[in-house]
């Protein structure tokens, strides 16, 4: 997978048409990855949303399995995405059986990661924008680097110190092009007026397009500053 130019992190427009390239090239493999976690979530959503219906109060209990086993499913194959990008050798069920060691050493630095953005929030909101930046490739340096949660962090600051600006737009933009994509779809079947579990299914299929795409676009730039940060300290 391509990266940038030696002192400098690929421009937004760029990282997207590599990413969407990477996807079109990979896509066997990487759907059925992010389908099986997003469908399934969908799953346990509509299960819940009619299961309340009709149990009321009597299916709260319930809803707590409900939330931890969504969660695990999207950590799991996020996970499994993760690897099924870091070696294109792997297939899904590869990806997922590799993913479920790294699952619990995820959890832990993303509950770090929320402890420390929130407590920077609840300071002042700068510091939780700062943080949140800076620790945002917590995730890629824990997978490919197979790292544990502390030091995943750790590795995140440092390659994002004096790019902290560069990372932050890069990721703005990213979210504005994600966004748009998914107003452009929720607009299109708005128009249709079809009925809502379609709507929800619909949506869950866009989003399992779009997903590899903001991963590979995440990957490349975690990839470009970690080049950079190995660069400088080598010089």
């Amino acid at each position: 997978m391509e990266t940038g130019t030696k002192n400098s992190l690929t421009r937004p427009a760029e990282l997207l048409g590599r990413a969407i390239r990477y996807e079109r090239a990979n896509w066997r493999r990487l759907m059925p990855v992010v389908a099986i976690y997003a469908f399934g979530g969908l799953a346990l959503q509509l299960f819940f949303e009619s299961g309340s219906r009709f149990m009321g109060r009597a299916l709260f209990p319930a809803a707590t399995v409900l939330v931890l086993a969504g969660a695990f499913l999207y950590v799991w194959g996020f996970v499994a995405l993760l690897l099924a990008l870091r070696d294109d050798r792997l297939d899904w069920r590869l990806a997922y059986q590799g993913a479920l060691s790294f699952v619990a050493r995820y959890a832990v630095a993303w509950l770090l990661y929320a402890l420390i953005v929130t407590a920077g929030v609840l300071v002042f909101v700068v510091p939780g924008i700062y943080a949140a930046v800076l620790f945002s490739f917590v995730s890629y340096v824990l997978v490919f680097e197979n790292t544990g949660a502390l030091e995943a962090l750790r590795r995140s600051r440092a390659y994002v110190r004096g790019h902290w600006w560069a990372v932050l737009w890069r990721e703005i933009a990213l979210g504005l092009m994600a966004m748009g994509a998914y107003l452009f779809v929720l607009l299109v079947l708005e128009i249709l007026r079809l009925p809502d579990a379609l709507k929800e299914l619909l949506l869950t299929g866009a989003n399992t397009l779009v997903v590899p795409v903001t991963s590979v676009y995440v990957l490349l730039m975690y990839r470009e500053l970690k080049s950079l940060h190995h660069g400088k300290n080598s010089d």
